[in-house]
């Protein structure tokens, strides 16, 4: 590998992946720390439109921990209302957020259960999202098809079982135009190019 500095060309590393140079040692710790975080991991990035890395949105949802259970009430066992929704770092930037919640143990991948856009950007969301294709509660946020039709629908896996949800947030520059009767797929077509933040938290129930 020949790297050329000021007319001269330099040789970092040699055929036995040696580092030969001044120059080749601080490619690779530039690398380092432009690929790594003070703890020694490598930051998982993710292109945004414009090319740069996608940021990740960091949030808790109230009474689900990462990597925790459900609260009944937040499943189709129980209440089945949504949960509360509070954000860490969100852009202000962001002028709408959508969220996705899929079974991501079912035969169907990431079976959605689901769907809603066009929620005004905050650091917060309420519990309890109502039913209902358009949410004046929300601006007039969407809500899709997916297992719940136009509406939050938790957590209910068979009798005995076992399943893993995953909730996704994705902040937008903008608002998404879409049909109420859109699912997940055409949801993330139609957003392409306008998400710059995204985060999710996994959580189980049965």
């Amino acid at each position: 590998m020949y790297f050329v500095q000021m007319g001269v060309e330099v040789k970092p590393v040699d055929v036995n992946g040696r580092f030969e140079s001044v120059t080749g040692q601080f490619i690779i710790h530039l690398f380092r720390q432009i690929c790594y975080n003070s703890k020694g991991r490598a930051y998982r990035w993710q292109q945004t439109p414009l090319g740069g890395a996608m940021d990740i949105l960091t949030f808790t949802c109230t009474g689900i921990k990462n990597g925790g259970k459900f609260p009944i009430e937040n499943t189709g066992r129980g209440r089945d209302v949504s949960p509360e929704f509070i954000f860490m770092n969100l852009s202000p930037k962001a002028k709408t957020l959508a969220i996705t919640l899929e079974d991501i143990s079912h035969p169907i991948k990431d079976f959605t259960h689901w769907l809603i856009w066009n929620i005004p950007a905050a650091n917060e969301i309420k519990s309890g999202i109502p039913a209902g294709s358009h949410v004046p509660e929300l601006d007039g946020a969407c809500q899709g098809v997916g297992y719940g039709f136009h509406r939050y629908a938790g957590p209910k896996p068979p009798k005995g079982k076992t399943h893993t949800y995953r909730f996704t947030v994705y902040a937008l520059d903008c608002d998404v135009q879409l049909s109420v009767h859109s699912m997940k797929k055409a949801f993330l077509k139609k957003a392409e190019g306008h998400i710059f933040q995204k985060g999710s938290i996994t959580a189980n129930f049965g």
